[in-house]
């Protein structure tokens, strides 16, 4: 299979990995205008494990693995959150809500 080949003025220029069993080393080709073979040069192996991952910025705690988001909370997490609001009074007084002027009168007027 040839990859990323390019045009030369000696011919055709790529990299080669053989098909054949047993041989898994890859190749720098040369070939000529009718696909013949003119050189065949062994690769070295590379500088190490050759894997690559993609990810976003690290943005902090949240990302504990960079590319992965936290899990989704548990439903006990869920439960224990909603008890520690209900316990401090939380629920429902927040800016423009109802609730909490006894002095305010039918007709928006005080």
């Amino acid at each position: 299979m040839l990859l990323r080949a390019e045009k030369t003025p000696e011919g055709l220029n790529g990299g080669y990995v053989s098909p054949t069993d047993g041989d898994v080393a890859s190749y720098d080709v040369l070939l000529d205008a009718q696909w013949n073979e003119l050189r065949r040069t062994k690769l070295g192996a590379g500088p190490g494990p050759m894997i690559r991952m993609a990810s976003g910025q690290f943005s902090g705690a949240e990302d504990l693995v960079p590319g992965f988001s936290k899990p989704a909370p548990t439903r006990a997490e869920m439960e224990g959150a909603a008890a520690k609001l209900a316990a401090c009074g939380g629920g429902g007084g927040g800016r423009g809500g109802r609730g909490g002027s006894e002095t305010a009168v039918a007709g928006g007027q005080r």
